[in-house]
């Protein structure tokens, strides 16, 4: 047997050549600034990677219809408007952050034009309208408002006749205001009209004679007619009285809407564009009809398409104008619930179509080529051209039928299971659709909107601005 010789080995974690630790230094200096690179490289793509985010965030905060400040919590409020002011009837928005509101009081007294700073909820200007001439058995029943040719806008007044032969006949009237002398400015003598707007330089009535919808077009300037044009609208008898005509601004064009259907007029000369029961104006100046709410017709901008889809439209806002040419449809299936398809818009080819909660898909938005949606319990993200799924989560039961962004995250009022079924804000991830946040409502709010690039809250007697 070899004999055995025991050596004593060096402690662990030492090292007995000066030789090798001498290397060891070396090595140590020489690539000592490897993982300090690593470390920099990371927080500089991280900064990158932010900067990026940022980047598209304020981007899509110019869409209208998105929020242009990211919504994060705590949220908190502060008053938005004057508590104080009459009811306000309706708000438009306006370039420049502007929020015109028409506010009147009881009988048709008091009226009065304001303009709101959006931002901060402060009024910038506030003109008195006038009372109505004789205000006496009449009640207001709407307004709307919206700009006009150079540094005008308008408001329309609406009331009613509530006692005498011409009971609950609509009576409208036009306030223009110059936003930079902040004053009422003479608006022309207009025909008799149950509805006006103004569209450029033109301000349209609608009337009804008859079985005739009467419409007009005076110059604002000179108070010269346009042009005159009769609608056949033999809408027969409701109640004691025909239903009156009403027109709306739809794009460049006008729509009046009578009994017996719509029609989309040329505000430059009258001419009749396209004329149906129910005519909409989809993606910008797409103008399609719906025949019975279960198929449409896509006319075009000309109105002289005559291509077919099954399924009625479904409203997109916010809309950056991605995907052109695509259409959304809905169409409800016997016991299946329903299908979400995208159509083409000269043809109506069918592009793709998924199963979708059709009583429940309310508004959907529509960002750099994605399509988001909500139904009852969840939300989602498509391919607006090919259908491709994106993500999906569940979420708590919808509370609300507004889906809102504000370029970072997809915002809505749901029931929380998790705070007893209370009401919150949820915000979910944009490019992923994970839970960011959920909040309850701040006190006194029991509704949220997106309105002129704010966040504002409802509540009894309240307007409040979110942040």
């Amino acid at each position: 047997m070899d004999d055995v010789e025991l050596v004593e080995a060096p402690a662990r974690g030492t090292d007995q050549s000066p030789a090798r630790r001498a290397r060891v230094v070396r090595v140590l200096r020489r690539w000592w600034p490897v993982p300090l690179a690593v470390v920099l490289a990371a927080v500089a793509w991280q900064a990158a990677s932010g900067d990026q985010e940022r980047a598209v965030a304020e981007r899509l905060q110019e869409t209208p219809g998105v929020i242009r400040t990211t919504v994060a919590p705590p949220l908190t409020t502060r008053q938005w408007g004057d508590p104080d002011s009459p009811g306000v009837l309706t708000s438009a928005s306006l370039g420049g952050g502007l929020v015109v509101a028409a506010e009147e009081g009881a009988d048709g007294a008091a009226r009065t034009v304001v303009g709101v700073d959006a931002a901060t909820g402060r009024e910038r200007w506030r003109v008195a309208a006038g009372d109505e001439e004789d205000p006496r058995g009449r009640a207001p029943v709407g307004a709307a408002c919206g700009d006009a040719a150079g540094a005008l806008v308008w408001c329309s007044f609406t009331s009613v006749r509530t006692f005498g032969e011409a009971s609950f006949e609509p009576v409208a009237t036009l306030v223009l205001v110059d936003v930079t002398t902040r004053a009422t400015v003479p608006a022309p003598d207009l025909p008799r009209a149950s509805s006006v707007v103004v569209l450029d330089d033109v301000a349209v009535t609608v009337s009804r004679a008859g079985d005739t919808a009467v419409v007009d077009a005076t110059d604002l300037a000179t108070g010269a007619s346009r042009w005159h044009v009769e609608l056949p609208d033999p809408s027969g008898r409701r109640v004691g009285h025909a239903p009156d005509p009403s027109v709306v601004v739809a794009g460049h064009r006008v729509h009046v809407t009578g009994g017996a259907g719509t029609w989309a007029l040329d505000a430059a000369d009258g001419r009749l564009v396209a004329a149906a029961t129910d005519l909409r104006l989809l993606r910008g100046e797409q103008l399609v009809a719906v025949d019975g709410g279960v198929v449409t017709r896509l006319l075009g901008p000309d109105g002289r398409g005559t291509a077919r889809a099954d399924g009625a439209p479904v409203p997109v806002e916010p809309d950056d104008g991605s995907a052109p040419g695509v259409l959304l449809l809905a169409r409800v299936d016997a016991g299946a619930g329903g299908r979400l398809r995208a159509v083409a818009a000269a043809s109506g080819e069918v592009l793709w179509e998924r199963p979708a909660q059709v009583d429940a898909l309310g508004r959907l938005v529509l960002l750099d080529g994605l399509l988001y949606g909500t139904d009852r319990e969840g939300l989602w993200a498509v391919d607006a051209t090919t259908g491709r799924a994106v993500w999906s989560t569940d979420a708590g039961s919808r509370a609300g039928p507004a889906l809102m962004t504000d370029g970072v995250h997809l915002l809505r009022t749901e029931h929380d299971p998790e705070r007893a079924g209370a009401t919150v804000l949820a915000a979910y991830g944009l490019e992923d659709g994970e839970r960011r946040w959920a909040e309850p409502l701040p006190q006194g709010v029991t509704d949220v909107g997106a309105l002129a690039g704010v966040l504002l809250g409802s509540g009894p007697g309240r307007t409040v601005l979110v942040e």
